[in-house]
């Protein structure tokens, strides 16, 4: 019986903005070359954005950083790991965002967390010395 073996695709980003056209290359290539549904594909690309769009806005504010995003398939499951070295921030509690209130009223902020929570299966967070590293798990399908 043939194992079923792991894929997996690395990018490092520098931590500007300008560079979200590179992931959704980067995540995009991945999803072609595994066949990842359009669903799936969608979902984990928006996760990723929004992750990484919080981590520059956010925990870099302008200045320089490094972000490395992993995307790893095994049996139907992916994997996305992103570690940064912004300030620590812990994107994996949910908000709760009023999705009823009038756009222009609305607080800045938390609605990419809440995104990421709606489109992901698992959406987990921990540190490691000066890192931060967030990890989503999202099953084809």
């Amino acid at each position: 019986m043939k194992k079923h073996c792991p894929d997996t695709a690395k990018l490092i980003l520098s931590g500007k903005i300008s560079e979200l056209d590179k992931l959704h290359k980067f995540v995009h290539k991945f999803g072609v070359k595994n066949k990842i549904d359009g669903k799936t594909l969608f979902d984990i690309e928006l996760a990723s954005d929004e992750a990484i769009t919080n981590i520059i806005k956010h925990g870099f504010k302008g200045k320089k950083g490094r972000i490395t995003m992993e995307i790893t398939r095994h049996s139907g499951k992916y994997t996305v790991k992103i570690t940064d070295n912004a300030p620590m921030f812990n994107q994996s509690i949910p908000t709760h965002p009023n999705l009823s209130s009038d756009i222009t009223k609305r607080p800045i902020g938390g609605l990419g967390i809440y995104l990421i929570h709606q489109v992901m299966d698992k959406v987990h967070y921990s540190s490691s010395g000066d890192k931060n590293i967030l990890v989503f798990e999202k099953t084809a399908g």
